[in-house]
């Protein structure tokens, strides 16, 4: 994770983030389902229901992985006051294998929000859309969340 804040009084801020997850052991079938890695939600991919990147099986439920990627890039900007307004891209893949294929099939959100600077912490506001949308995806995803994303 790393940010970059800029402009009069830190008014710009540009932060990414990289995740990369893997288990070792057993194959995936074998993996109990609490310790197999996911993608996917508000805190990951976000335009994407939690845990639902990778995966599915036949009714359209997370099976999980034994590796995950995961990119972000967020853009915020003060507006007034204690708001800000976000721009985000989000990308991830989980794979069944332990070690992450990079150039795997990556599912991409995409996506903006409005953030209140609260004396507890940022709370936000974000409406993402995923832009591999798969069959059982819905058109878009909202998200309110206490706390910046990364």
């Amino acid at each position: 994770r790393t940010r970059r804040q800029f402009g009069e009084a830190d008014r710009f801020t540009v932060a990414g983030r990289i995740r990369i997850a893997a288990t070792a052991g057993s194959g995936l079938n074998a993996l109990p389902v609490n310790k197999r890695v996911y993608s996917g939600g508000g805190s990951s991919v976000r335009g994407y229901d939690f845990q639902a990147v990778g995966p599915l099986d036949v009714d359209g439920v997370p099976i999980g992985g034994r590796s995950a990627v995961e990119a972000a890039l967020e853009a915020r900007a003060r507006i007034f006051g204690p708001f800000q307004i976000a721009a985000f891209a989000d990308a991830g893949a989980v794979y069944s294998e332990s070690f992450p294929d990079f150039a795997g099939d990556y599912l991409v959100g995409s996506g903006g929000g409005l953030r209140y600077l609260s004396p507890i912490g940022p709370i936000r506001l974000d409406a993402a859309f995923p832009l591999e949308r798969r069959p059982t995806d819905p058109g878009f995803q909202f998200y309110i969340s206490l706390g910046q994303p990364f």
